[in-house]
């Protein structure tokens, strides 16, 4: 089995639990925000965010780059998903500490019926956003 110098092994997922703050949970467990139905996991050849009753997989080939980004504020991480209507980025998030911006080469069907508008980005609220980053550059491609 061939290895990456991260430890991931191709065949492999790795599995990222979302951070999540207590003093925001309440407001999270109306739409399924659990820490139990809340993670991002990387394999060979998809990234797959959960987030409650929303989840996205995103082919690693259509990652363009990803970058630490927070702190946010209270009121836009509360809760379920955010869309910003300026760049159609989307932020599933939990804490107001920090996460990672995923952008995307190609835009992504949004994570509800219909698919619109398309996603251009993703930003998650992992406990290890660094850690994240690494393996999604690491990833095989």
């Amino acid at each position: 089995m061939a290895h990456h110098p991260s430890g991931y092994r191709i065949g492999m997922i790795a599995t990222f639990p979302f951070a999540i703050d207590p003093s925001l949970s309440t407001i999270g467990r109306l739409f399924g925000v659990v820490s139990a139905r809340t993670d991002a996991q990387v394999d060979d050849e998809m990234l797959t965010v959960h987030f409650g009753i929303w989840s996205m997989r995103v082919p690693l080939v259509n990652i363009a780059e990803t970058t630490v980004t927070g702190p946010y504020k209270r009121w836009r991480v509360a809760g379920g998903p955010r869309l910003s209507l300026a760049d159609r980025g989307l932020t599933f998030a939990t804490t107001t500490s920090r996460g990672l911006c995923i952008r995307f080469v190609e835009p992504m069907p949004a994570p509800w019926p219909g698919g619109l508008p398309t996603i251009t980005a993703l930003t998650v609220t992992v406990a290890d956003p660094e850690a994240l980053a690494e393996m999604l550059a690491l990833a095989p491609t």
